[in-house]
């Protein structure tokens, strides 16, 4: 089948990435990219961080434009897939039709009173909802301790707010284990974060319509002058269920980014992957950016430029910041090859069948990061780093907004 055109729906970084490697691959057919924001493709790290802080303008987090002569934009609500038609139809009826079609329609956050008008964080426009509220606010509860409820309540501690965070598991461990997330949290608990531990899942409750408390399980009941739902988020896969692409806990995908049909292939945030023998999710910036980029050459016919897993972290949160490369969170004691690094700086790398190197109190670039975890010669032990435990949950960082 010759591709003459190429449909791209969701607007996100694996969008817009794929769009942007169909066009260096050398495809000279019709590009037209779909998203359901009313706003050019944008950075979301940035959304919890600088622009919720108020920090910088909306606008300074957009991505580079596509070129208008090659890709053709329009704002639109995915609503069914007609995968052996290929065609999608969208909320307002309207339809379109495809030789190949890239599936990157990303997340969306869990919420835990849908009924409710919660307090999310995911686009840009709920970052500047809340950067608002926060003006007038005093105090907050975050419900959830993921990497994003963490990163928002670092936000919030900075702009000098009193902060709870309420979870039923322990802060970041899941995804960063017991060793770093000990780390962030000593640093929250330093600047002021309060952390409250429940026994099960917590109540969202309103006040006039106003989301203000939260009931957990014992009964005992927290108020705030805000509260933000940070509680993970879920594939965008709602317009694929009568399609019959294979979906489970989102769109599953090879290696090569293919699903289950030749002609549709998907990318970043809305993809389950199997690795290690088990399917999983990496809703990380730079899984978004590989899986782009292979997705546009799957569909073209080519071979990918690069693998469709880029396993390259970070984060920065109470005026510390990590980068990591390689599986999370890690196994066993570190060994610590730079640095103090019970400090909250320096460098260490788990060994393993593959191996994770993590530079504390630093964002180390991503290619000397990849270069150094990799290089098994780098890894000599410099000072002794005591022991952290396995972790005792399998659960890998699936529900990061990132």
């Amino acid at each position: 089948m010759t591709v003459r055109s190429i449909l791209v729906v969701g607007a996100s970084l694996a969008g817009t990435t794929a769009v942007r490697e169909l066009i260096d691959l050398g495809f000279d057919g019709r590009i037209t990219l779909v998203g359901d924001e009313p706003h050019p493709p944008y950075q979301r790290p940035p959304l919890s961080k600088s622009v919720l802080a108020g920090d910088r303008p909306r606008e300074s987090i957009d991505i580079a434009p596509l070129p208008p002569e090659r890709v053709m934009h329009r704002l639109g609500h995915a609503r069914a897939l007609d995968a052996e038609g290929h065609r999608v139809t969208f909320d307002d009826g309207s339809s379109l039709a495809y030789d190949r079609l890239v599936v990157a329609t990303g997340s969306c956050p869990r919420r835990l009173a849908p009924a409710l008008d919660e307090f999310v964080l995911r686009s840009v426009d709920d970052a500047l909802r809340l950067r608002d509220e926060l003006r007038t606010a005093s105090n907050v509860l975050v419900v959830g301790s993921s990497i994003l409820g963490m990163e928002v309540a670092s936000t919030c501690v900075a702009l000098g707010l009193e902060v709870t965070v309420i979870d039923m598991a322990a802060p970041l461990e899941a995804v960063l284990g017991e060793d770093l997330a000990d780390h962030f949290v000593d640093r929250a608990t330093t600047l002021g974060c309060r952390f409250v531990r429940t026994t099960g899942p917590v109540e969202i409750r309103a006040t006039r319509g106003r989301v203000d408390t939260v009931v957990c399980p014992d009964g005992h009941r927290y108020r705030a002058d805000l509260v933000i739902t940070c509680a993970g988020d879920v594939p965008c896969v709602d317009w694929l269920t009568s399609s019959g692409i294979k979906i489970d806990r989102g769109v599953l995908v090879d290696s090569a980014c293919r699903t289950s049909h030749p002609d549709v292939v998907a990318a970043g945030d809305v993809t389950v992957t199997e690795r290690g023998g088990r399917w999983v999710r990496s809703p990380l910036w730079a899984n978004a950016v590989a899986q782009g980029r292979v997705a546009a050459a799957t569909a073209l016919g080519c071979e990918p430029r690069v693998p469709a897993h880029d396993p390259y972290f970070w984060t920065e949160q109470f005026g510390s910041a990590m980068s990591a490369y390689g599986p999370l969170p890690p196994a066993g004691p570190p060994d610590v090859v730079e640095g103090a690094w019970h400090a909250g700086d320096g460098r260490a790398r788990w060994a393993g069948e593959v191996p994770t190197g993590v530079a504390l109190g630093r964002k180390m670039p991503l290619p000397r990061l990849r270069r150094w975890t990799t290089d098994t010669g780098t890894a000599t032990t410099a000072s002794p780093a005591a022991p952290s435990p396995a972790p005792t949950t399998s659960h890998s960082p699936v529900e990061e907004n990132r």
